[in-house]
């Protein structure tokens, strides 16, 4: 089976950009691209979608 397409993450706290900002440029060098961002629950639930 190979690599998943999608990964997933819960923010329980508060949203911090300086963190957001990191996530998103480490994940970029990881191979992964932002899916989508939503509020569930007071959580922001973070979508990751493997890129190429």
């Amino acid at each position: 089976m190979g690599e998943d397409h999608y990964d997933c993450e819960v923010n329980r706290d508060e949203l911090s950009m300086h963190w957001f900002s990191d996530a998103l440029n480490d994940r970029w060098r990881d191979g992964w691209k932002l899916g989508q961002v939503f509020e569930q629950a007071g959580n922001t639930v973070i979508v990751w979608e493997r890129r190429g």
